[in-house]
């Protein structure tokens, strides 16, 4: 089963298929909120989109419409390059926002998304949405800079304020850069088959493994088994739900459930399991489509 998001940073085009208006969990000020599947990636080596919906990514996008301006919480509310993007892409004319509510508005239309590195801490997932543009935008576009010349003669006009001031030394950062990954080769649904049964094969052998036997003195209580005695079928569905990723859809969840039945039930038989056995198939799917 693949991932809720992307292996590989860059130029999306994506499908809506949710749209609405929340606040920011610490300022509350508005953000749109828009849910899409990625449909095709960009190359830019070879200038073509390539068909990816087959991966079934779906993402989450948090456009934040106002912010404050200098970051400080008494200064000024200001327009952000979100409700920009927002107004050119979805035809907003930025005031009010009973429009970018209205339901099924937006379902089916395609945009460009810019998949990036979640620099958001305590992030459940390594990837962002960080841009939106229409459908039709150049996928090349980015930030307007000064080539080398102009850079060399900026320097020249400024150079003089710089004469006094001694060089301080780069000091070495101990934050790990994230490695963004090629697109690698497309990977066939026997292959996503084949990967998820041998994942939920060696968790359910680690969860019905039995702890290594520890002397004790008498005085001691025994070590206790971690799977309840009369752990069920409903708890297990149950503590999924509880821990399922907020980017997983119902049917991934259903996909990796039937799978993880299928390799630990004796013949496929889920009324064959027990206990311990329902108690493997939870951590089968958690290890798939958790939040962790």
């Amino acid at each position: 089963m693949a991932k809720s998001w992307p292996d590989y940073m860059g130029t999306y085009k994506a499908i809506v298929v949710e749209h609405g208006i929340k606040r920011t969990a610490k300022a509350g000020l508005p953000q749109f909120v828009i849910r899409v599947v990625l449909s095709e990636y960009y190359d830019p080596k070879q200038d073509e989109w390539f068909d990816v919906s087959d991966n079934n990514w779906v993402m989450n996008a948090y456009l934040t419409l106002y912010g404050r301006e200098g970051g400080q919480e008494d200064s000024e509310i200001i327009e952000t390059l979100n409700h920009q993007q927002v107004c050119r892409v979805f035809d907003w004319d930025g005031c009010g926002f009973e429009y970018l509510t209205t339901p099924e508005k937006f379902s089916g239309k395609v945009i460009q998304v810019r998949v990036a590195e979640n620099t958001y801490k305590g992030a459940k997932a390594p990837v962002q949405i960080e841009w939106i543009d229409t459908e039709d935008a150049d996928p090349n576009s980015g930030l307007q800079c000064l080539d080398s010349g102009q850079v060399k003669a900026l320097e020249a006009e400024f150079a003089h304020l710089w004469k006094n001031k001694k060089a301080i030394p780069p000091v070495a950062s101990a934050k790990k850069v994230l490695l963004l990954k090629k697109q690698p080769p497309a990977e066939t649904k026997e292959d996503r088959k084949k990967n998820l049964l041998e994942k939920s094969k060696r968790l359910r052998k680690e969860a019905m493994k039995a702890p290594p036997e520890k002397k004790e003195p008498l005085a001691k209580k025994t070590r206790e088994s971690p799977v309840p005695a009369n752990y069920s079928k409903k708890q297990a569905w149950s503590d999924i739900i509880e821990l399922r990723a907020e980017e997983c859809t119902d049917d991934q969840q259903k996909a990796a459930w039937d799978a993880a039945i299928a390799e630990t039930a004796p013949d496929g038989d889920e009324d064959k399991l027990d206990a311990a056995g329902w108690w493997a198939v939870k951590e089968a799917v958690i290890a798939d489509v958790g939040q962790f």
